[in-house]
């Protein structure tokens, strides 16, 4: 038993070795180990997915890691009350982060795990869209989110590519956001975003953006499109149409 942990042990060793001199001398296509971004120093998915070449499928159970986080509680409420992407990204946005828009202080371990995420497969297009999204527009942390973006347009660099272009909307989108000029915000979100293709996050951005600019004809059409293409929304989407409204009543 000894002598299969000092075996596993030199093997790690020598692998780590291996790969730090293949770093040194070739252009590799993903970060070095160098750079390994992990959480909690538990680096199992990373050491896992560079030793036996599956980044790709260590990324994708990162991302899951991430979702299931963002759709719990936050950190507050726990202490208080102690394949590739598809079927998760149909579940995408679907979480209780309503709880907490605009809360800075949940969800903190959000972009370290964003980061984790996109280490290991910087390609890996929906977590700087849905990250950055949720990171910078629900909780409003948008340095966080702006980062996680240049880190995405450094790696994803292709001006015929739609998602690289997506990626530089966002981040303007994000400055003007954070300085509450809607109006700004809403032009590029409108360029930026793909009613079709588009995850619910950022059309529910969308449409609170048209809100905060009192553009609630807008946002009313983008909430019946929201429960149209995610009936399991309707509920939120009514409550929000009708709030929208009798905002316009008050306003006649």
């Amino acid at each position: 038993m000894r002598r299969g942990i000092i075996s596993i042990i030199i093997l790690a060793v020598i692998l780590f070795k291996l790969q730090s001199t293949i770093e040194s001398r070739y252009v590799y296509p993903f970060p070095p180990l160098t750079t390994m971004k992990y959480v909690e120093d538990n680096p199992y998915l990373e050491l896992g997915g560079l030793f036996f070449g599956l980044r790709s499928l260590a990324a994708d159970i990162a991302w899951i890691k991430t979702l299931q986080y963002y759709g719990g509680p936050n950190e507050d409420a726990i202490k208080e009350e102690h394949e590739h992407h598809t079927n998760e990204e149909e579940h995408e946005g679907h979480h209780h982060h309503d709880l907490h828009d605009n809360d800075m202080t949940a969800y903190r371990k959000l972009y370290s795990l964003c980061a984790r995420a996109v280490w290991l497969d910087p390609y890996f297009m929906h977590v700087y869209s849905i990250g950055s999204a949720a990171i910078g527009f629900v909780q409003e942390r948008y340095d966080e989110a702006a980062l996680l973006l240049k880190e995405g347009v450094v790696w994803n660099y292709d001006p015929n590519n739609v998602q690289y272009w997506r990626m530089n909307y966002a981040l303007a989108a994000l400055g003007y956001n954070k300085v509450k000029d809607y109006k700004n915000t809403i032009a590029i979100l409108e360029k930026m975003i793909d009613p079709v293709d588009s995850p619910l996050i950022l059309l529910r951005v969308l449409a609170n953006t048209y809100e905060k600019n009192e553009d609630y004809e807008k946002a009313i059409k983008m909430w019946r499109f929201i429960s149209y293409k995610f009936p399991e929304e309707t509920e939120h989407a009514n409550k929000k149409m009708s709030y929208l409204d009798k905002r316009i009543s008050e306003i006649k």
